[in-house]
């Protein structure tokens, strides 16, 4: 009976696990050796702006590396606020494209330049589609990093086209407005599912009642 008991339970959480969940993340700044301020424009308004890679505290446990994903919205950090995690195919139609970025780059890049550069090729892609910085709501000024803008351009032609899965982590319903930044994360294996840190507990509960029976 205690058998069925549990393997029914397992099951249960198992299919409790899905594309959508609620999640805790705290934006604790960016990383200042693969970051750097650039100047751009933004819906046609001149900005400098840190783009790069940004350092994501999930759940209390967990830090991932991000990317920004609403260059429209500033960030708060180091304060906790309930966040949803979903997949990047879902967020938009681009989300595939700058999840092959972020899954092949984001793992790797080392310097200011390559960070600043994955930064503005995910906006160009969410934002504008991938039509470069020229045109759009994502532009490059006279003064923006040409090493970083050359980069950018050779990152976002590489993803047009391309799919790779990555986790989104949107506003909550709700949100207030300081909530509302959005960031991308390469890998959705770093976060661990619901189910994943109920089935941790049941492992760590079964070996201790392992080690009991064995102290005996």
């Amino acid at each position: 009976m205690k058998k069925t008991l549990l393997a029914t339970s397992i099951m249960a959480l198992f299919s409790s696990s899905s594309s959508l969940r609620a999640t805790e993340i705290v934006h604790t700044g960016l990383d200042g050796n693969r970051s750097q301020s650039i100047e751009i424009k933004a819906d046609g308004n001149t900005r400098n702006v840190g783009a790069g890679v940004g350092i994501l505290l999930v759940d209390g446990i967990t830090y991932i590396d991000v990317l920004c994903v609403n260059l429209f919205q500033g960030i708060t950090l180091n304060i906790d606020y309930a966040a949803q995690s979903i997949a990047a195919s879902v967020y938009d139609s681009d989300g595939p494209a700058a999840g092959y970025l972020a899954q092949t780059y984001l793992p790797s890049v080392s310097t200011k330049i390559a960070g600043a550069a994955l930064q503005l090729a995910v906006w160009d892609l969410i934002h504008d589609g991938g039509d470069g910085f020229s045109a759009g709501r994502v532009q490059s000024t006279v003064n923006t990093n040409s090493s970083v803008l050359t980069q950018a351009n050779s990152f976002r032609q590489e993803a047009l086209g391309k799919a790779a899965a990555a986790s989104v982590f949107t506003a909550a319903p709700g949100a207030r407005a300081f909530q509302q930044q959005i960031y991308l994360a390469g890998n959705p294996g770093q976060v661990p599912e619901p189910a994943t840190f109920a089935l941790l507990g049941i492992g760590l509960v079964g070996a201790a009642l392992i080690r009991r029976r064995q102290a005996k």
